[in-house]
């Protein structure tokens, strides 16, 4: 009788579900339903079922993190994903962690239940009947590589497979590590068929063992975003470095995908399970160096964060002028605790940002409370310390240009009109209508009197803006264009790169490259 789990926090969908199959006349059974990931993974791994029915938003743990545990306990259990419409980008990056299929909440039925359980139960009928296959040597070395980064002491296994791989043991003391990270922001994750089907990672593995043959290349998937690659070569550091650099071009061109790489050379290859904790360790450094980077342990320096934080300096000035000396003071102190300083974690840098962030948004708390809040969660979102800074730099525009509403007109409507166009840049139906119903005027008295104030037309003066933080996000962020677009409230990509070349006279992804 195969068992179920059930991970859902609403008691009635949970109730729902149970009531839904026919679970003893289809020979299973619900040993468990919680209304917490925590619970759920307390009672999985002490009893691993055979099917699992889980939400991705419950308290304490959630769906992602307990589906995350069981692939990394290497469980073979079928999950079923409960899920919001809004939540689907998430889903198809969980494929790859052995999600095999999907529930809307809002609209799912009993018969939909019912069959994503029994297609469970038919797939797992048929690994029964199947003949299990012997594991290839590939399957062996990745298994047992898996293992050794762990525990040392199984390193004369590891030996005899590396050398019925045909490499020589004369280069086990040549050896050089590489953790390679894919960053999150790829539209190969999310957009791409094979993705979904988990074959990504793969395609990708492929490549590199394609293209570094003559160096006796050996990689290992690590889970859906890392792969750890073992080169076996007397080339030098350089030459090596040469060649992961094209690999990485090609990956992006064929496979529209763009990673990371986090090198240790020349090291023993008995001594992986340490450097491999050492290439870890250096996620600070890939944080800070951005996206796409090659970082090596050999290396002594560190990224110049100065530089990294130059968009910032450009408001020193301003923010003085705008409110005061003492203001001008704080500012130049928060800047030189982020710019001035040659090593910094991670969570230090992330610290100091929400500090210049708070700095900022006392002076403009009233206007622009909802605005730093998107800030100070995007910072925190954010992969890489330039896209960070580059979404404090959007605030600190925001600000100026609340500063310059001010300063347009003394009116009270025009300065709500300007303000409300500036919170809500997003929004696609952020018309003259829409406008004119929030601040309660007609439409057509607050056209003329927002032409008299701001000597531009509403439409022309939305589109300017618009327009304006988009070269900001082109210019200082990796956002793709497609996002940008949404950010800026453009209801399309083709829409939003014909109006940003009717202005510019050149396209989105020509200013990028300028």
């Amino acid at each position: 009788m195969y068992q179920v789990v059930i991970a859902e926090d609403e008691f009635f969908v949970r109730l729902g579900i149970k009531s839904s199959v026919a679970w003893e006349e289809n020979d299973m059974q619900v040993v468990c339903d919680v209304g917490n990931g925590a619970d759920a993974w307390e009672f999985i791994r002490q009893n691993p079922p055979d099917i699992l029915l889980t939400d991705l938003r419950m308290p304490q743990m959630d769906g992602e993190q307990l589906i995350e545990n069981i692939a990394r306990e290497g469980l073979n259990t079928y999950i079923i994903v409960i899920t919001c419409l809004e939540e689907f980008r998430m889903v198809q990056k969980m494929m790859s962690f052995g999600v095999r299929d999907y529930l809307l909440k809002a609209t799912m039925t009993e018969a939909e239940i019912s069959a994503s359980v029994l297609k469970a139960k038919q797939e797992l009928d048929k690994k029964q009947t199947a003949v299990p296959s012997r594991p290839t040597q590939k399957q062996q070395l990745s298994s047992l590589l898996h293992s050794f980064l762990t525990a040392p002491g199984q390193y004369d296994e590891v030996r005899e497979l590396l050398l019925s791989r045909g490499i020589p043991e004369s280069l086990f003391k040549h050896t050089t590590a590489v953790l390679g990270i894919i960053d999150d922001t790829n539209d190969a994750l999310y957009n791409s068929e094979q993705a979904v089907n988990g074959n990504i990672l793969q395609n990708l593995l492929e490549i590199l063992e394609h293209d570094l043959s003559s160096e006796h290349c050996i990689t290992l998937a690590l889970d859906s975003q890392r792969f750890l690659m073992l080169l076996f070569s007397r080339s030098a550091r350089a030459e090596i470095h040469e060649k992961l650099h094209c690999v990485r071009k090609e990956s992006a061109d064929y496979l529209n995908l763009r990673f990371s790489m986090l090198t240790a050379p020349d090291i023993y290859i008995e001594d992986l399970p340490g450097i491999y904790d050492r290439l870890s360790a250096l996620s600070q450094k890939h944080y800070l160096h951005g996206s796409n980077s090659l970082i090596s342990t050999a290396d002594s320096y560190s990224p110049d964060i100065a530089h990294i934080c130059g968009p910032l300096n450009e408001y020193r000035d301003w923010f003085g002028e705008a409110c005061g000396p003492s203001a001008a003071v704080r500012f130049q102190i928060c800047l030189d605790n982020i710019a001035e300083r040659s090593v910094i974690s991670q969570e230090e840098m992330l610290y100091s940002l929400l500090n210049l962030t708070h700095l900022i948004g006392s002076y403009f708390d009233s206007p622009l409370e909802r605005l730093r809040r998107q800030c100070e969660t995007t910072i925190l979102n954010r992969p890489y310390l330039n896209d960070a800074v580059a979404s404090l730099d959007l605030f600190l525009n925001a600000c100026r240009q609340h500063q310059q509403i001010v300063q347009v007109s003394s009116r009270p409507e025009i300065r709500a009109i300007l303000t409300y166009i500036h919170e809500n840049l997003s929004d696609p139906d952020l018309t003259l209508n829409a406008v004119a119903r929030h601040v309660g005027l007609s439409e057509t008295y607050l056209s003329s009197l927002f032409h008299a104030e701001v000597r531009q037309s509403f439409r022309k003066y939305l589109t300017h803006v618009r327009i304006e933080t988009a070269k900001h996000l082109l210019e200082d962020t990796n956002e793709k264009i497609s996002n940008i677009a949404l950010m800026t409230g453009f209801s399309d990509e083709g829409y939003f790169s014909r109006v940003f070349k009717k202005v510019t006279d050149i396209s989105p992804k020509d200013w990028r490259n300028l």
